[in-house]
């Protein structure tokens, strides 16, 4: 295996990659795909228009408040769309003109560094609204992204424009949390609330810490508690020896295996039903089952019995299960009085 010469290249200061140019200084666009629009001539049918807009495309990051230079030729498509009735405005040519005129002044845009401050300016008008990320480099306002979006994307949408003598309720409130309140003016009220607005609810105490078949052996292992039966004891004792506590949760060691985590009653129904009829279950038996559980890490006493008694009560198991000739009871044998 060896490189490819034609494709390496080593000790650029700048090159092409992914449709832009890549430089020390930023991003510039792909001189390419600035003459293909230079070079096209005013569209005269649907297709150029189309072709004129897939080239814009490729340079919407570059071109400022795009949406609005490109509405003409996005309006001229829609109010023609059979190509026997296809006119190229007056309006469509002065923005084509504009985009040509705009292209060769294609700015550099740069990339911002972390924790780096960044000023946003915003362009609104009746067809689009535009917004432009600038960050200051040596007292120079450099782009670092442009964003567009057009109105009429949407069902139904307004702006208006709020003078800054009608928006002093507004701007007062936005500066309360980081001013004094003594330096406000007279026509700000403020009301402290020394209690909730909200009443609060009576909210029932939930129990929690149900008693289990793993509660005697976690508290013993945890603080050495027994119960007062000696008999009782001594089997708790007896059973700690299979069992420790990681990380507050009861884990049963394996022979041969991983730590096998404890489960509760509910727990357990819950994993026999995810095994035997959940988004992978089989439908299988109960030994398949019990099998699966502990490979994936679980444990509980009378493993085998629960999934029996839970796999019984599947209704797909039992409707699609293979018809059993068996008597469901013993035969009994019957001797003839007459065996003649």
């Amino acid at each position: 295996m060896k490189l490819n010469p034609a494709k390496c290249s080593f000790g650029m200061e700048e090159g092409k990659f992914i449709r832009v140019i890549v430089t020390g200084a930023g991003f510039k666009a792909n001189p390419d795909k600035v003459q293909a629009v230079a070079r096209i001539p005013s569209p005269f049918s649907l297709k150029e228009v189309q072709t004129l807009n897939g080239r814009l495309v490729a340079l919407n990051r570059f071109l400022a408040n795009h949406a609005a230079k490109s509405y003409p030729f996005v309006s001229t498509l829609r109010n023609y769309l059979k190509k026997a009735k296809f006119r190229w405005i007056t309006e469509a040519e002065q923005a084509f003109l504009e985009v040509k005129k705009c292209l060769m002044e294609l700015p550099t845009l740069t990339a911002p560094y972390a924790g780096e401050p960044l000023t946003m300016y915003l362009s609104a008008s009746d067809i689009a609204i535009g917004a432009v990320l600038l960050t200051d480099r040596k007292n120079v306002q450099t782009p670092i992204y442009y964003a567009k979006d057009l109105m009429l994307q949407f069902s139904s949408c307004k702006v208006i424009h709020i003078k800054k003598s009608e928006n002093k309720s507004a701007n007062a409130l936005s500066k309360l949390a980081s001013t004094n309140f003594e330096h406000f003016a007279k026509d700000i009220r403020i009301e402290i609330l020394d209690l909730p607005s909200i009443p609060q609810h009576k909210v029932l105490v939930i129990q929690t810490g149900v008693e289990s078949w793993m509660t005697p052996i976690t508290a013993y292992l945890s603080s050495g508690a027994l119960p007062e039966g000696k008999a009782e004891a001594r089997k708790i004792k007896h059973k700690a020896l299979n069992y420790q506590i990681h990380d507050s949760v009861l884990y049963r060691r394996s022979f041969l295996g991983p730590l096998l985590r404890c489960v509760d009653a509910e727990d357990m129904n819950y994993l026999i039903r995810e095994v035997h009829e959940g988004i992978c279950g089989l439908h299988a038996g109960p030994r398949t089952v019990v099998g699966k559980l502990m490979n994936a890490g679980y444990y509980w006493p009378g493993m085998h019995l629960d999934a029996v008694h839970e796999i019984r009560k599947c209704d797909s198991c039992q409707r699609h299960a293979l018809n059993m000739l068996r008597p469901k009871n013993e035969l009994v044998p019957v001797t003839s009085a007459w065996p003649f």
